[in-house]
């Protein structure tokens, strides 16, 4: 779900009072599964053209508010990726910066010469040669997010349980619940790992399968 504009302009302010030289934040946000527009981030590169914005965007692999085709249109911006999230290779720990060629060259003029090896450089090039399949396994993970969200909204609806649930861009959804640390327990007991959070769960979409076990242990402990 894109937040409101409401959030650039008070970003925009805050930055302007505090002086700030340098600015990052993910895009969408890793934990509440929001996002900011295109608009709404252009708006804030933009109005901000004496601070270096570096935007994360781990998980824009699951939405389509990229800018990263507009990257070379700011002297202030650095866009960060990551092979770790929809591409499923966080064993290889693999990212990179993207950004105009000023900006890019004082990076490799200050960055470490070998910063990543040749097998692992093999490993991406390979995989990511595979664009159609990506997108495949893309799109399988964002049909289970949708449906892992839909159940756990009709639980909700059910039961009454949980203070806000959020409408995911990513692969996971978010909860406030002041249950959280119950529920995160009562799931390693059904040998379900999920993510807590002082008044949240994060739940991370897997397959069908482990979509409908979590669904019927959140039913088993809401029902109990």
């Amino acid at each position: 779900m894109a937040v409101s504009n409401r959030d650039s302009v008070k970003l925009i302010a805050f930055c302007r009072e505090k002086g700030a030289k340098g600015l990052i934040f993910s895009n969408p946000c890793n934990p509440t599964s929001l996002g900011l527009d295109r608009a709404s981030v252009r708006k804030i590169i933009e109005a901000l053209d004496g601070c270096l914005v570096i935007l994360d965007e781990a998980y824009m692999d699951f939405w389509d508010q990229s800018i990263l085709d507009e990257v070379n249109n700011y002297d202030n911006l650095i866009i960060l990726k990551t092979c770790s999230k929809a591409i499923g290779l966080a064993a290889v720990r693999f990212g990179f910066a993207v950004s105009n060629k000023t900006i890019t060259n004082a990076i490799r003029a200050a960055k470490s010469p070998y910063n990543n090896d040749t097998v692992a450089q093999t490993i991406v090039s390979d995989i990511l040669s595979e664009k159609e399949y990506l997108k495949e396994c893309r799109d399988i993970i964002v049909a289970n997010t949708k449906k892992l969200y839909s159940d756990i909204i009709a639980i909700n609806e059910k039961y009454s349980c949980f203070d806000k649930i959020m409408e995911p861009c990513t692969n996971f959804v978010f909860i406030i619940t002041d249950k959280y640390e119950d529920i995160y327990k009562f799931m390693l007991e059904n040998s379900i790992a999920i993510r807590k959070f002082r008044g949240a769960i994060r739940i991370t979409a897997g397959t069908e399968a482990e979509n409908a076990r979590f669904i019927e242990v959140l039913e088993k402990y809401f029902s109990k």
